[in-house]
């Protein structure tokens, strides 16, 4: 019984931040987040999860439009997805205007690339079906292009700027 209330917490968690990101678009930012520092500071919480599987970092000074909760949770989702599937790595490439998150694990059907981001769907060992609408919504939200992709062996996720005037 207290698995199950702890799963339905966080999915109600979940809904009412996708809500809440969906406001991020009517509104003009001009704060910025130190992606570095915070990348830093998310895997520092999350190395705990899968001790086994190792962070493999190349990070630049970077600073993303928006406000850091927001990041954070896209960072937390996205290093919790990739946790859930790598074998024995992760890497992750912060440059000035893009962040790639790596895994190692297996690669996603095509046809199910094409519908990663939207909400409800869930990977083969997905929890809710949330946590990439919500890198979505807050990415695209910020002036950002997310995309999911496929390697050799591994599947990526990257998010690029894609820049608005607004800003």
């Amino acid at each position: 019984i207290q698995d199950h209330a702890n799963r339905l917490e966080k999915k109600v968690k979940s809904l009412l931040l996708l809500n809440r990101y969906g406001y991020l678009a009517e509104k003009t930012y001009d704060q910025v987040t130190d992606m570095h520092k915070l990348i830093s500071s998310v895997i520092i919480s999350v190395k705990a999860i899968r001790n086994d599987v190792q962070f493999n970092l190349k990070l630049e000074e970077a600073f993303f439009v928006g406000d850091e909760e927001p990041w954070r949770n896209v960072i937390a989702n996205l290093l919790d997805n990739a946790l859930r599937y790598a074998k024995k790595e992760i890497n992750i490439y912060l440059q000035k205007q893009s962040l790639k998150i790596e895994n190692d694990g297996p690669c996603i059907p095509e046809e199910e690339l094409k519908h990663l981001f939207e909400p409800y769907v869930k990977g083969k060992n997905g929890q809710f079906g949330l946590g990439l609408a919500i890198v979505q919504k807050v990415s695209q939200s910020y002036g950002y292009n997310v995309r999911a992709y496929n390697l050799s062996q591994g599947v990526g996720f990257q998010i690029q700027w894609k820049g608005r005037e607004k800003y």
